[in-house]
């Protein structure tokens, strides 16, 4: 949308499918199922370069439920910054993106931790990767109050050179 040196603003709109499990009665008996509810979102992201490897920003979005059985308004602000590039070794470096969130479920609503750390080296294209979420307060039903995940992770379309 507009990009000035260091700060850029990019916004967009789409349509999405949230698929969630269901059950059914089939001549009398449950069966599970699986159902989308379909929204309509829009987003805006003002982002600031502070350096090289470090940027800082907001993304904000709004989603509207188009089925009566979806969520009819969800509001998502996000706050984040992204630490790129931090040499390990000659040959390692760590990408850290530590973000705090706020969402509203049409009204119901928590605040959120979320982090991800990645570990990879210049010449390869699998990194590791460890993303956490931690609640700091909601009413959200059903929310973990801690999530974690590692993953191996493959970049597609990097060019590679083989020292000697």
């Amino acid at each position: 949308m507009k990009e000035r040196g260091k700060f850029t603003i990019n916004s967009g709109a789409h349509y999405g499918l949230a698929f969630r499990s269901a059950s059914f009665l089939n001549n009398g008996i449950s069966a599970p199922t699986i159902t989308a509810q379909r929204y309509l979102a829009g987003e805006f992201v003002p982002n600031y370069a502070i350096s090289k490897h470090v940027s800082v920003g907001v993304y904000y979005l709004y989603s509207h439920g188009l089925d009566s059985y979806a969520i009819p308004n969800t509001n998502y602000i996000n706050i984040y910054s992204s630490i790129n590039n931090i040499k390990l070794t000659k040959e390692f470096f760590l990408n850290i993106s530590p973000q705090f969130y706020y969402l509203n479920l049409n009204g119901t609503d928590g605040f959120y931790f979320t982090s991800t750390v990645s570990v990879a080296m210049k010449t390869f294209p699998i990194s590791l990767s460890y993303r956490l979420n931690k609640i700091i307060k909601t009413n959200i039903a059903g929310s973990p109050n801690y999530i974690g995940s590692a993953s191996i992770v493959y970049s597609f379309n990097n060019n590679y050179v083989r020292h000697k």
